[in-house]
């Protein structure tokens, strides 16, 4: 302290220092996060394509050099576990390297996993089989139905107004009308004893398979006129969907019924004047998910050699094959005025 009282400063001086090292563990962990999230983002981009890029992808890390192994693949890992080594060459002192070509393996054969859809694959057979394969079981559904129905005394007179065919759609069982009406009151849609008797012996085969079913009503072209405001197409409607009532009520279930189609005189059969009775029928058809062109014996009945033969109504007298197609019995009730067509 100086004399005269007067306090003296003196300037601190303040140094600095700097801490230790910290050193770069967060850039390591910051690498892992973004590996990880890149692995993420990969899984997930392979999970949503398609078997192609699925077997490729294993293929390259079966062989990332490109030589693959020859091996039929049905499945993404079919071709895992099994060493390159085993298909290469001894190649011998002084041999010229050739690359990845035939020198060193066979190109790999890759199976696709077939899609849902796909004409290859058919709910109605295991894995992998065909819609061919799934077409020859529904044969045989058709044949067995064919012979329930012939073999039922109480069907024989109206087992002439059925057919089962095989068609490229799959198995069709169609129920045709006679004159006076077989299946169905005229011009109703009210389902008579015969129909069920029929389906008791057709639905037992067709709930033993797997494929989707279809039902259609059909009418001839005789405007519908007992009512206003109803038509053929509301009468094929009806008629359709009594008949899927019916085969509910017998074993079907509602899943397997894809449609249920309203037709009306839209689909005469072939070679059939389109007023003739017959044109009158619904169908079930045990569909095949994609249509199979060129099937053995497509087309061919499976109850009778001559499906389209005169209609005969019940207990009536056989027709004589030489005589003219008389008139045939209209759809609708007795008109009391003139009709006119409503379609």
């Amino acid at each position: 302290m100086a004399d005269d009282g007067e306090l003296k400063l003196r300037p601190k001086k303040i140094i600095k220092k700097h801490g230790g090292h910290h050193g770069g563990a967060w850039k390591v962990a910051y690498a892992d996060f973004v590996t990880a999230m890149m692995a993420l983002f990969m899984v997930l981009w392979i999970l949503s394509q398609g078997p192609e890029v699925k077997n490729a992808v294993a293929a390259y890390f079966t062989d990332p050099r490109g030589v693959p192994v020859v091996q039929p693949s049905k499945g993404t890992l079919d071709n895992m576990g099994i060493g390159i080594m085993d298909k290469m060459p001894n190649v011998g002192v002084g041999a010229k390297g050739e690359g990845s070509g035939e020198r060193f393996a066979e190109p790999l054969t890759i199976e696709a996993t077939p899609k849902p859809g796909d004409p290859k694959q058919s709910k109605g057979g295991g894995p992998g089989e065909g819609n061919g394969a799934a077409a020859r079981k529904l044969r045989d559904t058709g044949e067995k139905i064919a012979a329930a129905i012939k073999s039922n005394p109480k069907l024989a007179e109206v087992s002439k107004a059925i057919s089962v065919r095989m068609t490229d759609e799959g198995l069709r069982i169609e129920l045709r009308e006679q004159q006076g009406g077989t299946f169905f009151d005229s011009g109703s849609a009210a389902p008579k004893p015969a129909l069920r008797d029929v389906l008791r012996e057709v639905m037992p085969e067709i709930v033993k398979t797997s494929q989707p079913l279809v039902v259609e009503g059909h009418t001839d072209a005789k405007p519908y006129s007992a009512k206003a405001g109803y038509t053929n197409w509301e009468l094929s409607a009806d008629r359709g969907n009594a008949l899927r009532r019916m085969m509910l009520g017998l074993g079907a279930t509602e899943e397997r019924v894809r449609e249920v189609r309203a037709l009306a005189d839209r689909r005469p059969l072939p070679d059939m004047d389109p007023l003739d009775p017959r044109n009158r029928r619904v169908s079930i058809l045990v569909a095949l998910e994609e249509p199979v062109p060129g099937l053995t014996g497509e087309g061919e009945d499976l109850m009778f050699e001559n499906p389209l033969a005169p209609a005969v109504a019940p207990g009536g007298p056989a027709p004589d094959p030489n005589a003219p197609m008389t008139a045939p019995v209209t759809e609708s009730a007795a008109p009391t005025g003139p009709t006119s067509d409503t379609h």
